[in-house]
């Protein structure tokens, strides 16, 4: 489970729709997308400095929302690998997948 506070900007999607996105292309070495959504009232939940910061400085900062990804199970235990090879393959895919 992830929580993290995400740009709300025009064409700026949610990590959630991301993952689903990659899900449905069969994207390799990605993670399956369990449940994700924004988290709690939605003026109670977003930052305000944007509305402070105005007063004090010519700066201009993104609203962000709070939101919460749930993934599925990524990876296994060090002691799971039958040997260095699969540690290596392992770690193989997951510079594929973030094409490293």
């Amino acid at each position: 489970m992830k929580d993290s506070w995400q740009v709300e900007a025009h064409g700026c999607r949610p990590e959630g729709e991301v993952y689903e996105i990659l899900n449905g292309g069969h994207a390799r070495n990605i993670p399956k997308c369990i449940d994700f959504c924004d988290v709690g009232d939605e003026a109670y939940h977003q930052t305000q400095t944007q509305t402070f910061a105005a007063e004090y400085s010519s700066d201009q900062f993104n609203t962000h929302c709070h939101h919460r990804l749930i993934l599925d199970t990524v990876g296994e235990g060090l002691d799971d690998f039958k040997g260095s090879f699969n540690l290596v393959r392992a770690i193989h895919a997951v510079l594929i997948g973030t094409k490293f």
